[in-house]
């Protein structure tokens, strides 16, 4: 397996606007793009909003991300994201 591990720093006060963003825009654009999507979590402090996507092997991974990054839907809505987001953190993974 192959996998994403997705940490964004959430700005301040803005996790639960950021929450409601994410599964009302970006979520149906990830699952119509093929993405596999686990999570999301929020860790305790509120501040980082954390998921993962996971695919078959690396090429399957670049085919989804560049769907979902080229998709007229993402292009249309990805400014706002800035709003919420200050950091983002990829981590890829894959099983020994």
């Amino acid at each position: 397996m192959y996998a994403q591990l997705r940490v964004y720093t959430v700005n301040r006060g803005k996790m639960d606007a950021w929450v409601k963003w994410f599964n009302e825009k970006a979520m149906p654009i990830a699952a119509q793009a093929g993405h596999q999507i686990l999570g999301p979590w929020i860790n305790e402090g509120k501040t980082e909003f954390i998921w993962i996507r996971t695919y078959q092997n690396a090429e399957d991974a670049k085919v989804k991300d560049d769907a979902f990054s080229n998709s007229p839907a993402w292009k249309a809505v990805v400014g706002e994201a800035a709003e919420y987001v200050a950091k983002i953190e990829v981590t890829v993974m894959t099983t020994p």
